[in-house]
C-alpha cells in the first residue's frame, strides 16, 4: 500500500517542482529573485507544507523553523527553492524512519483514517494527492478483501489485479460494473500518481472518495 502521508509529501514536491518550472531560464537554471506568477498557489502550498510539518513534529521543531525561514512571508523564486530544499530533506528523514512514529501518534488524533486525509486535502485544493491517497486506501482494501477469501497474493500486487481476482473469483467478490467502476477510480489514482493531473478534475476525486468510502462501508464492515 502506498503510505498516505508519504502521498501528500510527493504531491507537496510535484507542485513545488511546478512553480519552479515556471521561474526557469531557457538553459534550465532557476531564476534569481524572481516572483513565482502564480502567487495564490505559491502561498497555498506554503500554507499547506507548514500546517504539515508543524502537525506531525510540532511548531518548535527544526524542521519546521527552516522551512518558515527559507520560504519567508513572500517567497520568490530563491525562496521557493531554498524551502523545497526543506521539504525534500523532510521527505528524507520520513523514508529514514525517522519520523514515522511520531507520525503515527499525530495522524490518529488528526485523522481517523486515509479518507479524512483525503478529505482534507481536498478541502486545501490539493486534488492530485488526495486521489493518491483514496487509491491507496482502496487498494489496501481490496487487498483485505483477497485475505478474508484466502485469494493467494504474492505481496507486490496493485490495484488493477486484485481487482481482476475478486472479481474472477468463486463466488466473485462483486459483479462486472463494479469491476469496472472500480478500475475508473484505479486510472485516477495512476493519473494522479504519474504527473496526468489534467485528465481529472476535484469533483471527480471527491465523487472517488465519497463512493470508496461507500464501498468500505458495504464490503468490509
Amino acid at each position: 500500500m502506498t503510505d498516505p502521508m508519504r502521498a501528500i509529501l510527493d504531491g507537496l514536491l510535484d507542485e513545488a517542482r511546478r512553480l519552479l518550472e515556471t521561474v526557469r531560464s531557457a538553459d534550465g537554471r532557476v531564476l534569481a529573485r524572481t516572483p513565482i506568477p502564480d502567487q495564490e498557489a505559491l502561498h497555498r502550498w506554503v500554507a499547506s507544507c507548514a500546517q504539515l510539518i508543524e502537525h506531525i513534529l510540532g511548531p518548535n521543531s527544526s524542521f519546521y523553523d527552516r522551512f518558515k525561514r527559507a520560504a519567508g512571508d513572500y517567497p520568490q523564486s530563491g525562496d521557493l527553492s531554498r524551502a523545497t530544499g526543506v521539504l525534500q530533506a523532510f521527505a528524507d528523514a520520513w523514508d529514514t524512519g525517522l519520523l514515522r512514529s511520531r507520525e503515527l501518534l499525530v495522524s490518529s488524533e488528526l485523522f481517523e483514517d486515509g479518507l479524512e486525509l483525503a478529505e482534507y486535502l481536498l478541502s486545501k485544493g490539493y486534488k492530485d494527492p488526495a486521489a493518491v491517497v483514496v487509491g491507496a486506501v482502496l487498494e489496501s482494501a481490496l487487498r483485505k478483501m483477497c485475505q478474508l477469501r484466502n485469494i493467494p497474493l504474492g505481496g507486490r500486487e496493485t490495484l488493477e489485479p486484485l481487482n481482476i481476482a475478486l472479481a474472477k473469483h468463486d463466488p466473485p467478490a462483486y459483479n462486472a460494473a463494479m469491476s469496472k467502476l472500480i478500475a475508473a477510480w484505479g486510472n485516477i489514482r495512476n493519473d494522479a500518481a504519474h504527473g496526468r493531473w489534467d485528465q481529472y478534475n476535484a469533483q471527480q476525486v471527491d465523487l472517488m472518495l465519497q463512493a470508496v468510502r461507500n464501498f468500505i462501508a458495504t464490503r468490509l464492515s
